[in-house]
């Protein structure tokens, strides 16, 4: 897959959307220094995280693994809700 398949597959909607496999490949393809998954499991319902897990996995896990395989030289952060990450400049 190039680059410009990935964007028209990550791309619906003027959204970008992805699964961890999804997200895993285009990882392979574009080979940051550093990937994070952002908003993974944000729209369920106050209290229902739990549930949520259990019905489709935990996204952020399955990225990390999928990325493991995928691009193992890139380096994957998971962050809590309010970390940061500080990236220099080089």
């Amino acid at each position: 897959m190039n680059l410009l398949e990935t964007y028209r597959a990550l791309v619906r909607n003027n959204v970008i959307e992805a699964d961890p496999a999804q997200a895993a490949a285009a990882v392979a393809l574009i080979r940051p220094r550093v990937a994070v998954p952002i908003h993974y499991g944000t729209f369920s319902p106050i209290g229902a995280a739990a549930r949520h897990v259990q019905r489709v996995g935990d996204p952020a896990k399955a990225f990390v693994a999928r990325a493991a395989e995928a691009a193992p030289d890139v380096a994957v952060r998971v962050l809590a809700p309010g970390e940061s990450l500080a990236l220099d400049g080089a």
